[in-house]
C-alpha cells in the first residue's frame, strides 16, 4: 500500500499540472478561435483546406491587435483615439465603466507603467500575520488629508488566484520591501509558498 500511495502521488504530480496547462491552453485557443467568425464564412480556414486546425483564431487575434497598435501608434490613430476617448467619457454609465478600466489598462500594458513596483512584506489581516503585498502606489486624492504620516498603497492578493485581492493603505514603516523581483514574489504567491523564490529554476520534483 505504501508503494502504491507513493505511485499515486507521483504520478499526480505528473498529471496534474500538465492537465491544468493541456487545459488553460485548451480554452485560450477555443476563445480566441471565436474570432474567425468576423470573417465571411468563404474566408474560413476550415472550408478553405477542408477540415478543422485549431489556433488560427490566434494567429488572426494577434494579427488584429498588431494592426490596431500600429494605427493608433501613429499621428492620426493617436487622434482618432483621443476622439473616442472623449467620446465614450461623455457617456454617463458607459463613462465610469470605460475610465477606470481604461485606467488600469494603461498601467498594466503602458511601456512606462509599472502597476505592482515592489514586493512588500506585511502584515496582514491582523498583526503577527505576514503575508506578501505589492506596492502600487501611494494615496491620493482627499484621502491624503486623512492619513497622517507617510503611506503606500498596497495590493493584497489571494491565493492562487492573484486576481482577486485587497487593495489597503499601509504605513510606510510597517512594509518590509523584499529583496525579490515582482514575478518572483507573485510566483511565490501563486504556488502557495511551495515555488521559493530562487529556487524555480532548480526545481526537481520528489
Amino acid at each position: 500500500m505504501s508503494a502504491i500511495r507513493k505511485w499515486l502521488l507521483a504520478g499526480l504530480l505528473v498529471l496534474v499540472p500538465l492537465g491544468i496547462t493541456v487545459w488553460v491552453l485548451d480554452w485560450i485557443v477555443v476563445t480566441l478561435d471565436q474570432t474567425l467568425l468576423i470573417l465571411p464564412g468563404s474566408w474560413h480556414p476550415d472550408k478553405l483546406i477542408g477540415f478543422h486546425i485549431p489556433g488560427f483564431g490566434v494567429l488572426l487575434a494577434l494579427f488584429i491587435v498588431l494592426l490596431i497598435g500600429a494605427l493608433a501608434s501613429n499621428f492620426l490613430g493617436k487622434k482618432l483615439v483621443s476622439w473616442w476617448d472623449i467620446l465614450l467619457n461623455r457617456i454617463p454609465i458607459v463613462r465610469s465603466i470605460y475610465s477606470s478600466v481604461k485606467q488600469v489598462s494603461d498601467t498594466l500594458f503602458s511601456e512606462n507603467g509599472n502597476a505592482f513596483r515592489k514586493a512588500l512584506l506585511i502584515q496582514w489581516p491582523r498583526e503577527g500575520v505576514w503575508t506578501i503585498g505589492f506596492q502600487t502606489g501611494t494615496p491620493g486624492g482627499d484621502v491624503v488629508n486623512h492619513l497622517p504620516g507617510d503611506y503606500l498603497s498596497v495590493y493584497v492578493p489571494t491565493t492562487p488566484n492573484p486576481t482577486g485581492g485587497y487593495f489597503v493603505m499601509l504605513r510606510r514603516e510597517d512594509c518590509i520591501e523584499l529583496k525579490m523581483s515582482v514575478d518572483e514574489a507573485l510566483t511565490y504567491v501563486i504556488s502557495m509558498g511551495v515555488v521559493v523564490p530562487g529556487s524555480a529554476a532548480n526545481y526537481k520534483p520528489k
